[in-house]
């Protein structure tokens, strides 16, 4: 089984996410540091000593920004393919990017010296790190949110573009006219509607790779994804079951430990009722 590190993650690579989440996290890390003078700020006195505090912020949006190019870099090279994994590190790689820049602005823009290197991480430790905890869950949250509306404006356009492996494997095309795939060792074989008419398409990558461009698509065995909106019904019993779709005479088996109710559209009850012992 994998570990949870391992599970696709859909990464969306719009800068909108990270501007917007970015501008709101170093507004409030400046709106802390300005008004309610925390570690000694308000002792602090130097010329434009307001606009100097607020440059705070831009000690978020610009790493964020940073890791954020860089995701998209990692993202090209592993064809679309991210994981929580992934994710982590990028994470860790941003918060220890926003704890250097931030000494760094402190040195050289607030107090005017030159950085010691050894009392870097002190620093970080003792006046940064407190910082975090104020900022992570705002961040967290806003970055639920704008994700969201990211994934539903994506799902709004319709087209989405999915990426082999191979060279020139690129095919764009709406998500509800995706059927089904099917995983056949190193390839996958995707099944979809093209005006009136239905298509495969045989692309070099794993299912795992697939569901991380194809979010909107449910694992329902070991070797097929499906699409929820085209789901007719649901034939078998409960130890067999073999779900309907439209457009298509193909039945696609479904694992005992898929849950149906996962499967929406259509409701789940109607689905249970089509069982038959």
């Amino acid at each position: 089984m994998r570990g949870w590190w391992q599970q696709p993650y859909a990464f969306l690579p719009g800068w909108r996410a990270p501007l917007l989440n970015g501008l709101a996290l170093g507004a409030l890390l400046a709106f802390i540091i300005v008004f309610l003078e925390p570690s000694g700020t308000d002792r602090y006195q130097a010329p434009w000593r307001t606009l100097r505090l607020c440059g705070y912020g831009l000690c978020i949006l610009l790493p964020m920004l940073l890791v954020h190019a860089l995701n998209r870099w990692r993202a090209r090279r592993r064809h679309g393919h991210w994981t929580m994994l992934q994710s982590l590190q990028s994470t860790l790689l941003l918060l220890l990017l926003i704890l250097l820049s931030s000494y760094l602005y402190n040195v050289y823009a607030v107090n005017a010296r030159q950085p010691v290197w050894d009392d870097a991480l002190i620093w970080m430790l003792r006046i940064g790190l407190p910082y975090l905890p104020l900022l992570v869950v705002p961040g967290v949250l806003l970055q639920r949110r704008l994700r969201a509306l990211a994934l539903r404006q994506a799902e709004s356009t319709g087209l989405v573009s999915v990426c082999g492996h191979n060279r020139n494997e690129r095919l764009r095309l709406a998500v509800d006219d995706v059927l089904y795939a099917q995983a056949q060792q190193n390839y996958v074989t995707l099944c979809h509607v093209q005006g009136s008419t239905v298509k495969q398409r045989m692309l070099r990558l794993t299912l795992v790779e697939l569901q991380q461009q194809l979010p909107q698509l449910q694992r329902v065995h070991r070797s097929y994804l499906v699409n929820p909106s085209q789901v007719q019904g649901v034939a078998g019993n409960a130890r067999r079951r073999r779900l309907q779709l439209q457009h298509v005479q193909t039945t696609i088996p479904v694992s005992a430990r898929f849950d149906l109710r996962r499967l929406t559209p259509p409701d789940s009850s109607a689905l249970d009722q089509k069982l038959t012992s």
